[in-house]
């Protein structure tokens, strides 16, 4: 993807913008139908178009803008648009046409219309070619982003870079791949931004804070000639996460896992980078503007991914408790108290981890077994000054808990010792 060897001679504007998604109504059945019946023909006459010609193409360009209207940015229809534009003769614009088409396109989307914007995108490309036709393309890809349609934005982004390399075209990809959570291919464009137009602030704007290892001059740390040399994969994995190429760091671990089985510290080093990745992800994502739903469904993979680590980390590590209270913590967080004190058996002595105890302590809470909770915040408060954070939230929380169960003496000393801090 973003193939292309010429540059192009326009000079954008450096800080080029996908707009925000707007309300467009959703189509009716019979809509939905007819719809379906214009492209259809459509089709028909495209088809005609390779050996009948131009008035073909015209009648299947006519059926596709029917479409485009009520569907907005689909991306099926705008493939089917591109190709058939290829049996039209079009030509250089004039300057005045020119000016008046970027007149009315700037005008469309300021007040956003957007399906005016798709209107004249259109006429251009039916009519022109050349460097009003990468304009339209961008504008076009703009529309998509509007009505929420950004796999039709890339096919255009895709096509506006294969007739010319430009740092506008580049930087709208690097907002829709991340809209689309798509970070890999986002971090890889923005590399052939910086390459292409190191001026442009894109580049920057639009992706995670650059690592030191981003750096042009910086040349990627080559792999050692023995995967067995540990120490040298970290440092070779490292490196490629740092440039934000997660994948080949993963294939670098894989490697020296295959080569090291049983070394720990590979282990532990493919464990975080999985966790980095996906917060790494999760953020973009919260930076960007992207649907509720694809920002659930990153929030949900963080949690279950860190789940994974941390009870297998407890499982592999039974000398480390930290890591089965960080499990029950993500647990009781969505209110799952039963499998959180799973996590936590056998609890291990308040003096090595009274956070374990607080732990418990909450999951009988979330259980109303406020009795049992209130002895498990005695044993934590017992074994942790008021000064630990530990023993800070115990009497904290137990406080409240005695409170509400008519122990009010036992509330205020708890209060009491946090106070006199």
């Amino acid at each position: 993807m973003w193939t292309g060897s010429e540059t192009s001679s326009e000079t954008g504007s450096n800080g080029v913008q996908l707009p925000a998604v707007i309300d467009h109504p959703p189509l009716t059945r019979m809509q939905r139908r007819e719809t379906q019946r214009w492209y259809d023909q459509a089709v028909q006459f495209a088809a005609r178009a390779q050996t009948g010609g131009e008035p073909d193409a015209r009648e299947a360009m006519r059926r596709l803008q029917a479409c485009l209207e009520r569907d907005p940015g689909n991306s099926l229809f705008i493939e089917l648009t591109l190709r058939n534009a290829g049996q039209l003769s079009r030509r250089e614009p004039s300057w005045l046409s020119r000016k008046l088409w970027l007149r009315r396109v700037r005008l469309g989307a300021a007040k956003g219309d957007w399906l005016d914007v798709q209107r004249c995108c259109l006429d251009a490309i039916h009519q022109w070619r050349g460097e009003l036709e990468l304009h339209a393309l961008r504008h076009w890809a703009m529309c998509c982003a509007a009505f929420d349609q950004l796999p039709g934005a890339l096919v255009l982004l895709q096509h506006a870079d294969a007739i010319a390399k430009s740092p506008d075209t580049l930087a709208l990809a690097v907002q829709a791949l991340t809209r689309l959570g798509r970070f890999e291919d986002a971090d890889r464009v923005r590399r052939e931004l910086a390459a292409l137009a190191p001026e442009h602030e894109s580049g920057a704007a639009l992706t995670a804070p650059k690592s030191s290892c981003d750096s042009p001059a910086a040349a990627e740390m080559p792999l050692p000639d023995d995967a067995s040399d540990v120490e040298g994969m970290l440092r070779a994995a490292r490196d490629r996460a740092n440039r934000g190429r997660w994948t080949d760091a993963q294939r670098v671990l894989q490697l020296a896992m295959s080569a090291s089985p049983a070394h720990p510290g590979l282990v532990f080093a493919w464990e975080e980078l999985q966790l980095e990745h996906v917060r790494h992800q999760r953020d973009h994502a919260q930076q960007s503007e992207m649907s509720p739903e694809l920002l659930a469904e990153l929030d949900e993979l963080v949690y279950r991914i860190e789940l994974e680590v941390y009870d297998a980390r407890g499982t592999r590590l039974p000398d480390q408790p930290r890591w089965r209270v960080l499990a029950a913590e993500l647990l009781l967080a969505e209110g799952r108290a039963e499998a959180a004190q799973r996590q936590l058996s056998p609890l291990p002595p308040v003096e090595i981890c009274p956070a374990a105890h607080v732990r418990w302590a909450e999951s009988e809470q979330l259980q109303h077994r406020f009795d049992a909770a209130l002895d498990s915040y005695k044993v934590a408060i017992g074994a942790t000054p008021a000064s630990d954070p530990v023993g800070s939230a115990a009497r904290r929380q137990g406080a409240r808990l005695a409170e509400a169960m008519g122990q009010a003496e036992l509330a205020a000393r708890w209060r009491a010792e946090l106070e006199s801090l």
